[in-house]
């Protein structure tokens, strides 16, 4: 039986309503199993196209932003030999810089000699495209990982600073709670509170806060008492747990490993807040009882539909974040919008990028077959751009 199943609650006598609380949890158990689903196939979707895109397209594209480097330095040869107005000037310096552009922010990563030669050939076209490339490094997204890896690399030395600081007064100060998942502003007040709590020397930066109205205050203190509430609950609810499956004490072999798989679960679903399963557990602790789902209080209930509630919500927000993963942001580059990546196609990517790949061959070709040719193809991109740009700016 699906373990959702397990825990839908239905009443004995078929023709009896459902109560609105039991509906609401039974919706909500719906909601977690339809959440779930949708998250294992938009990962299994998402691995899928990085795969064939990493495979197929990427090697592509990086022979395109190779060719495209190849025209930037055609053009400098063409700038450096002819005069043009201001006017066309102009254009063309937009047209090498949506072209530098589009190199830099692309999954393509020149190596360390070819960036350098790319920053060289900008820098001589015009002093201002050298500035572009050397923030392509800042904000390309792919680099995302790396600044993580720095982010962490600081906060470790920070904490080791004040600890060292610390330890030399005497004092003793745990900071290891303290991690580069939490947000610059989470990270300033845990120290800070952390460091107030050893040295009451210790004055810290001053906020500026609004000052609550009383409505407001009210309402804070019944939110904190609630989730205080919800917090004690779920803890009673997994310690009551491990009192009845922990496997140490357990004679009977087979109960023994069937308790030691059921401690591996629960502690699972304790750290990640996971009350379905939990639930799931007492439910196969008393084979199956489901009469004791439907005997639960109204206190009991009301409370599993708000863990139940919050999860779902969770489970939802971790699908929508899937598409800003910076595992997926090399893909997310060919699209308008990251939600894209679900009708993201690599074969129509990568058939697109060869159709643009054929056009710069043929300009680099015409640019390099004679002063008279890219003289025409030069006109031929002011033209072009020239257009691009009165559509832009009407």
């Amino acid at each position: 039986m699906d373990p959702i199943q397990q825990l839908i609650i239905n009443t004995k006598d078929q023709s009896a309503p459902l109560s609105k609380k039991v509906a609401h949890y039974n919706k909500l158990l719906t909601r977690i199993q339809r959440a779930e689903n949708k998250l294992a196939d938009t990962k299994n979707k998402l691995e899928q196209k990085l795969i064939e895109f990493a495979q197929k397209v990427l090697p592509v594209h990086t022979q395109r932003c190779e060719l495209q480097l190849a025209i930037l330095q055609e053009i400098l040869q063409y700038m450096t030999s002819n005069k043009l107005s201001n006017t066309r000037e102009e254009v063309l310096l937009q047209f090498c810089s949506d072209t530098a552009h589009h190199i830099g922010m692309s999954p393509h990563r020149f190596s360390d000699e070819k960036m350098e030669e790319f920053k060289i050939v900008l820098k001589k076209i015009h002093p201002d495209l050298d500035l572009l490339a050397e923030g392509f490094d800042e904000e390309n997204p792919l680099n995302t990982a790396h600044k993580t890896d720095e982010r962490t690399k600081t906060l470790e030395e920070t904490k080791d600073m004040i600890q060292v600081h610390y330890e030399m007064m005497g004092i003793e100060i745990n900071l290891d709670d303290i991690t580069s998942d939490m947000t610059d502003d989470e990270i300033a007040e845990a120290i800070d509170l952390r460091i107030r709590a050893v040295d009451p020397n210790y004055h810290g930066q001053k906020k500026k806060s609004k000052k609550k109205s009383k409505a407001q205050i009210r309402k804070d203190a019944a939110k904190n008492e609630f989730n205080e509430m919800k917090d004690k609950s779920f803890s009673s609810m997994y310690k009551s747990l491990v009192k009845l499956i922990h496997p140490d004490g357990e004679q009977d072999e087979q109960l023994k490993e069937k308790k030691s798989e059921w401690m591996k679960r629960l502690t699972v679903a304790y750290k990640n807040k996971d009350i379905k399963t939990l639930m799931l557990i007492e439910l196969e602790w008393l084979h199956g009882a489901k009469d004791e789902l439907e005997k639960m209080s109204e206190e009991k209930m009301s409370y599993f539909i708000d863990m139940l509630k919050t999860q779902a919500t969770e489970i939802e927000q971790q699908t929508a974040m899937l598409y800003v993963d910076p595992r997926y942001s090399a893909m997310a580059f060919f699209t308008h919008h990251p939600q894209d990546l679900d009708s993201f196609r690599p074969a129509a990517c990568l058939n697109l990028i060869k159709t643009e790949m054929a056009k710069d061959d043929d300009l680099l070709n015409d640019l390099r077959k004679s002063p008279t040719s890219a003289r025409k193809t030069i006109m031929h991109i002011i033209e072009n751009n020239r257009f691009n740009m009165q559509e832009d700016f009407w």
